[in-house]
């Protein structure tokens, strides 16, 4: 118990006289969608469209809410999650469109949240980085919408808060939430145009390795 205060008296003593020195980041993030190509869709066309609607723009701090220099990114994130899309679906055999006429299948992606944190829990600290998306599907009279979210949480003791891990934990999140979408069938089926009643949507729990 002794060792354990003292272990937290020095990780609050380093933290204290570090934060103010500690300059802004900005990170770059590299989402992966990886699937194997398959051709569930037959060359159908699909409209794919993304927005943003983040409430803030910074993901989060280098030590904790409101302290340190803050965790940034300069890329057009809703061109990057539209990139990331057209790929996975390009390789389920979709032809991906920006724009169609009516009653083309259409797939609507808004990134709700990208957050990442070290917080302090009784005692000791634990970092944090959490994503959220909205699917919603429309193929003639199918449809389909659901919330999807990712949480990861590392154990700040043996996690470093240093550059290269503020960068990796974001992108591990961030592709992690990307690919649940594209592992639930039922939007998959949605866009395809299978057949049989459309499915009930279902909000994903959080996802915690």
């Amino acid at each position: 118990m002794r060792f354990e205060l003292v272990s937290l008296a020095l990780a609050l003593a380093i933290d204290a006289s570090g934060g103010c020195a500690w300059s802004h980041q900005r990170v770059h993030l590299r989402p992966t969608i990886p699937f194997a190509r398959s051709d569930i869709a037959g060359g159908r066309s699909v409209v794919l469209r993304v927005e943003d609607e983040r409430q803030r723009t910074e993901i989060g701090r280098r030590i904790g809410p409101g302290e340190g220099g803050a965790i940034t990114s300069d890329q057009d994130l809703a061109s990057l999650v539209r990139g990331a899309f057209a790929d996975a679906l390009e390789r389920y055999g979709f032809r991906v469109a920006s724009s169609g006429g009516t009653g083309e299948a259409a797939l609507n992606i808004a990134l709700r949240s990208l957050e990442y944190e070290a917080a302090r829990e009784g005692i000791s600290r634990s970092v944090h980085a959490r994503a959220a998306v909205e699917a919603r599907c429309r193929s003639g009279a199918r449809g389909y919408e659901n919330f999807y979210r990712e949480h990861h949480t590392r154990p700040r003791r043996s996690f470093p808060l240093a550059p290269e891990a503020n960068e990796a934990l974001p992108n591990e999140m961030f592709s992690g939430v990307l690919r649940q979408p594209l592992a639930d069938r039922a939007p998959l089926d949605c866009l395809a145009g299978a057949a049989g009643p459309a499915p009930a949507a279902s909000d994903r729990s959080d996802q915690t390795p």
